[in-house]
C-alpha cells in the first residue's frame, strides 16, 4: 500500500505535456500531483501501527543499513541534476521527458518518506503548546498555499528587479515564510473566533507509546482480570474475601500438628 502514491505519481506523468500559454493546465495537473501526495498520507494512516511496528522490527535486524544505502543511492539516481529538456520552471514537475519526470517525482516521494518518518519519531509532542499551535497548526496551510507566494515575490520582486542568485533565494525562502505566517495568523484568529478551539488530545501513533504502561497499571489490569475469572468461576456471584480468607487459616491450623506434651 505504501507504493500506490509514487505509482500514481509516476503514471500521472503521462499526462504532463509542458505546453507553452496553457498555465490553467499545468496548475490543474500540479493539483492533481498534491492529491496524490495527501491521499497516500490519509491511506498511511489506516495501517500506521502495524507500519512502525514493522519497521521497528526491521530497524533491529540487517536491513537497517541497506536501508540507509538504498535511501543514498535513490537519491543520488533521482537528484535533478540534469540542465536539459527543462519545461516551465514554476510547475512540477519540471522536466519534457517522461523518464526524467518519473525520476523526479520518485526522489520527491524518497525525501516525503523520510522526512515524515523521521518528525512522526521526535517532533510528535507538543514542547510549547503556542508554537505548536501556529507551526503545526499552518502546516497545510502553507502546503496549499505556499507556491502562491513564491510566484508572487518571483514575479513582482526577483525578476523585474532582477536580483541575483543567493538574494533571491534568501529573498524567496524567507519572504515565503512570513508571507504564510503573517497570512495564516490573523485568518486563524478569525476561524477561532467563529468556531472555539477545542481541547485536543495526542493521537498515539508510534507503537512504543501504547507499551509504556506503568508497572502499577499492568498488575491492576492484571488484578481485575484475575477477579472477573474467579466471579465467573463461582457463577457470577460475589465473594466475601475477607471470609475465605479466615477459612483458609482456619484450614491451615487443622492441618498443623499439636504440639507435643512431655511426660
Amino acid at each position: 500500500m505504501k507504493l500506490i502514491g509514487p505509482i500514481g505519481s509516476v503514471l500521472l506523468c503521462l499526462f504532463k505535456v509542458q505546453t507553452k500559454n496553457q498555465n490553467l493546465y499545468h496548475i490543474f495537473l500540479m493539483v492533481n500531483f498534491d492529491a496524490v501526495f495527501f491521499s497516500q498520507g490519509v491511506v498511511d494512516m489506516c495501517y500506521w501501527k502495524q507500519m512502525v511496528k514493522k519497521r521497528g522490527e526491521l530497524a533491529n535486524t540487517m536491513a537497517a543499513p541497506f536501508a540507509i544505502v538504498g535511501f543514498l543511492f535513490i537519491y543520488a539516481l533521482t537528484c535533478p541534476t540534469n540542465y536539459s529538456n527543462f519545461g516551465h520552471l514554476f510547475f512540477y514537475p519540471l522536466y519534457q521527458d517522461y523518464t526524467l519526470q518519473a525520476f523526479y517525482v520518485v526522489g520527491t516521494w524518497t525525501w516525503l518518506t523520510a522526512i515524515i518518518w523521521s518528525m512522526a519519531y521526535f517532533a510528535n509532542d507538543k514542547f510549547n503548546a503556542t508554537f505548536y499551535k501556529y507551526f503545526t497548526g499552518s502546516a497545510m496551510y502553507a502546503y496549499v498555499s505556499h507556491y502562491f507566494f513564491i510566484l508572487v515575490i518571483g514575479v513582482f520582486l526577483v525578476r523585474p528587479y532582477k536580483i541575483g542568485f543567493i538574494g533571491a533565494f534568501f529573498m524567496m525562502f524567507f519572504g515565503t515564510f512570513f508571507a504564510i505566517f503573517a497570512t495564516y495568523i490573523p485568518l486563524n484568529m478569525l476561524w477561532e473566533l467563529c468556531f472555539p478551539e477545542k481541547e485536543t488530545k495526542k493521537m498515539e501513533i508510534n507503537s512504543q507509546e501504547e507499551a509504556a504502561q506503568t508497572e502499577e497499571e499492568k498488575q491492576a489490569a492484571l488484578a481485575a482480570a484475575k477477579a472477573d475469572a474467579i466471579e465467573k468461576a463461582n457463577g457470577g456471584g460475589a465473594i466475601d474475601l475477607e471470609n475465605e480468607n479466615n477459612q483458609d487459616k482456619a484450614s491451615e491450623a487443622s492441618n498443623e500438628k499439636p504440639n507435643e506434651v512431655p511426660e
